[in-house]
């Protein structure tokens, strides 16, 4: 882990077997499940199948939404003294 001193932003990159497997997993399940349920609402042309997306995403999130730990609201505004073409450059060399 590394700090950018500029922003004062701690970098977490989700590069761990375990983060990736979490996310990759959500992917799978999303598209394992959106693929399957097409033919069984007789969809089969991509206007019809984008209009489903929103009943779809209603549904799943119904059923496999989780509730935060916190409802603490952690983002703050960007201070008139945050550059973020200078906090998001990455310097070359520097690793």
């Amino acid at each position: 882990m590394a700090t950018h001193t500029t922003s004062e932003v701690l970098i977490i990159c989700a590069n761990p077997p375990p983060v990736k497997g979490h996310v990759e997993c959500a992917n799978q399940i999303l598209q394992d499940r959106l693929v399957k349920e097409l033919p069984v609402q007789g969809i089969s042309d991509k206007d019809n199948a984008n209009a489903f997306l929103p009943e779809f995403r209603e549904d799943f999130n119904r059923r496999f939404a989780v509730q935060p730990r916190s409802t603490h609201h952690a983002q703050r505004p960007l201070l008139v003294t945050e550059k973020l073409d200078i906090i998001f450059t990455h310097p070359h060399g520097t690793d």
